[in-house]
């Protein structure tokens, strides 16, 4: 064999390694990509919920929750479904109280909390297990000096 045909083979050879290789590459390359995404996405929503937190601490207007968590996080409205819901309790309690008047039975104050939590949709670029959307959930348990 001359040296000429050597150089043919070998460049032949990488060709198909190549070939056999790059679906697999891509498919990785496409997993990471949706995977950051998926993680981007979920972070867009943790800042709407503390947005509406930060909210909640300047206004105490439970009104507009919802707009300040689609705004803050700057994805699809139409695909965030909020909750918020306003209690108290007793520090050393685990059930809530009717009011949120008086002393608790150690003598503590009772505490004003809010719940706060935002689900969103996400659908993946790329459904390797399932091209099912997926919930992406976050929410916030804070007590209020309100």
């Amino acid at each position: 064999m001359t040296n000429k045909n050597r150089q043919n083979w070998k460049s032949g050879n990488t060709a198909i390694e190549f070939a056999l290789l790059s679906p697999i590459l891509i498919l990785m390359l496409a997993g990471a990509v949706d995977y950051g995404q998926e993680v981007y996405t979920k972070m867009q929503l943790q800042n709407g919920v503390r947005a509406a937190v930060q909210y909640m601490n300047a206004t105490s207007d439970s009104a507009n929750i919802n707009a300040v968590i689609k705004q803050a996080s700057r994805l699809d409205g139409a695909l965030i479904r909020t909750a918020f819901s306003s209690y108290c309790r007793c520090a050393t309690s685990t059930s809530n109280l009717p009011d949120c008047f008086g002393t608790c039975g150690d003598g503590s104050s009772v505490g004003h909390y809010w719940y706060i939590s935002a689900e969103f949709d996400y659908v993946p670029l790329v459904g390797y297990f399932s091209s099912q959307a997926q919930t992406l959930k976050y929410s916030l348990n804070i007590r209020t000096t309100q």
